[in-house]
C-alpha cells in the first residue's frame, strides 16, 4: 500500500469516526419519519388525487416534497443534536485531561519541592552530625587529658605518701 492510499485510508476512518454515528442516526431517523408518512398516507386514489391530496405521478407515490422537508429536517436535527453531543463531550474530555495534566504538574513540582526541602533537612543533620561528632571527639580528648591529670595526681600523691611513709620508717 502507498502513503498516499494510506492517507486516504487514515482519512476516511478518521471522518468515519468523527461524523458515522451522528449521520447514521440523521439517516436513520429520516429514514423512519419516510416509514411512517409512506405507510399512513392517503392512498393516491384517482378521487383523492382530483381533489389535490395526492399526486399520481411514479415518484409522487413515494415522495415529496413536503415529507422530503420532513424527514430531511428531522434527520439534520438528530444529526446536528448528536454531532453537538459528541463536539460537546469530547471538549468536555479534553478539558478534564487538561485539567489531569495540571493537576500531574503541580502534583511533581511539589513532590520535588518536598525533595529538595528532605534533601537539604538531611544535609543539615549530617552536618550537625559531624559537629557533633567533632564535639564530642574534643570532649573525649578533654576526658583524657582530665583522667591522665587525675592519674598523674594520684601517682605523685602515692609516691609522696610512699616517701613519707619510707622516711617515717627511717625514723622509727
Amino acid at each position: 500500500m502507498t502513503p498516499a492510499v494510506a492517507r486516504i485510508g487514515q482519512g476516511i476512518r478518521s471522518a468515519w469516526e468523527s461524523w458515522g454515528i451522528t449521520t447514521g442516526s440523521g439517516i436513520g431517523i429520516s429514514s423512519v419519519v419516510w416509514i411512517v408518512w409512506y405507510f399512513t398516507k392517503v392512498p393516491c386514489l384517482p378521487d383523492n388525487a382530483a381533489r389535490g391530496l395526492c399526486n399520481p405521478d411514479l415518484l409522487a407515490r413515494f415522495i415529496n416534497a413536503e415529507i422530503l422537508a420532513l424527514a430531511g429536517g428531522a434527520g439534520l436535527a438528530v444529526a446536528t443534536l448528536k454531532g453537538g453531543y459528541d463536539h460537546y463531550m469530547m471538549r468536555n474530555l479534553l478539558n478534564q485531561e487538561r485539567e489531569a495534566r495540571q493537576e500531574l504538574r503541580e502534583l511533581v513540582a511539589e513532590l520535588r519541592d518536598e525533595l529538595r526541602e528532605e534533601r537539604r533537612m538531611a544535609a543539615d543533620e549530617l552536618r550537625e552530625e559531624r559537629r557533633m561528632a567533632a564535639d564530642d571527639r574534643q570532649r573525649f580528648v578533654e576526658q583524657q587529658s582530665q583522667l591522665v591529670a587525675i592519674q598523674q595526681a594520684m601517682l605523685d600523691t602515692i609516691v609522696r605518701l610512699a616517701q613519707d611513709r619510707n622516711g617515717n620508717h627511717r625514723s622509727d
